[in-house]
Order: C-alpha cells, then structure tokens, then sequence
C-alpha cells in the first residue's frame, strides 16, 4: 500500500468577511481543500465569487477591511493565521508566492524588473546580488523571454509579455507554492 501524498497546503473552514460602510458582506464561507507536493489545482468561478480573497488570504495580504472570522490556513504543518506579521512576511516568496493579473501594475514602474526581483531573492535567500541575477536569467528562459529584457522596466512589456515579469518574480525565490490570480 502506497503512502498517503505529502500535504503541502490545507485549508480547513476558512470563512472571511469584508466590512463594507456598516454592513458586513461574507467573502469565504467554510471553504476547505488540500494541496500535496506536486499537485496542481486551479480555483475556477464567477468574477466575485472569492477566488481573489481566498489567495489574499492565504499570502497574508489581506485588505484592512477584511476579517478571517473562522478556520485555518496549513503550510508545511505551521498555521500560518497563527503567525506574527514578520514571520507572515518571511513566508511570502519564500514558502509560497503569488502571481497577480495586473501585471504591470504589481511591480514599481521606476525600477528595473531584474532589481526587483533580485530584492525578492535576497530578502528569502542568504544570495549575493550576481547570484540572484543569475537566477532572474534562468527564470527568463525558463518563461521563454529574451533574458536581455530582465533589465528593462515594466512599461517596455507589452501584449502577451505584460505578465511576464510577474511570473519570474512569483518564480524567483524557489517557492514551492505559487499562487496565480
């Protein structure tokens, strides 16, 4: 009999709500599902129905407006609702990494997309600056881009590119988790 797959990510009951003026409006109601190593899921619904909130919730970037009201987000073992906001920040592009839909608008504008990925890999991985940027040009090809273009800003992509400098930078850090919205 095979082992049972190793359980990366559980969600367990996961409710949140956003308070909207006075009222409160139910985002997530009880929503639970695994991910083991090496699976892949895709969350698929009506614009609105949460997916957003969910990854939100789950990258620990919530908006101020919102509350987890119940249940429980598990990497690797470790509740990561339980943890302080440094160590929530440490988890980020570290153990799991999100890659927006917006994509010029995710990164600074005034700043090279190799810089700022480089940053992302230093600020997780004990990396010297030629050895993050070594790591920005093997994720450009990894994504099919000219590693040449890391070092052009967001603006200079265009079209089917735009998105391309998001998927390095959720990439960059060798998160084993990535999270596209």
């Amino acid at each position: 009999m095979e082992d049972a797959a190793e359980i990366i990510l559980n969600i367990d009951n996961l409710s949140i709500n956003y308070k909207v003026g006075d009222e409160f409006a139910k985002a997530l109601n009880e929503i639970s599902f695994s991910i083991a190593k090496g699976e892949r899921i895709g969350l698929v619904g009506e614009s609105g129905c949460g997916k957003s909130t969910l990854l939100k919730t789950i990258m620990g970037v919530l908006p101020n407006n919102a509350t987890v009201l119940a249940g429980k987000i598990v990497l690797n073992g470790k509740n990561l609702l339980e943890f302080d906001p440094e160590s929530r920040r440490k988890t980020r592009w570290a153990d799991i990494s999100m890659i927006t839909q917006s994509a010029l608008n995710a990164l600074n504008p005034v700043q090279r997309i190799s810089n700022q990925i480089c940053e992302a890999i230093q600020a997780h991985k004990d990396v010297t600056y030629a050895e993050a940027m070594q790591r920005v040009e093997e994720l450009f090809d990894l994504v099919g881009v000219a590693k040449s273009r890391a070092r052009e800003y967001p603006h200079q992509f265009s079209g089917g590119d735009a998105p391309t400098g998001n998927y390095c930078y959720g990439l960059g850090a060798f998160a084993p988790i990535g999270a596209c919205r």
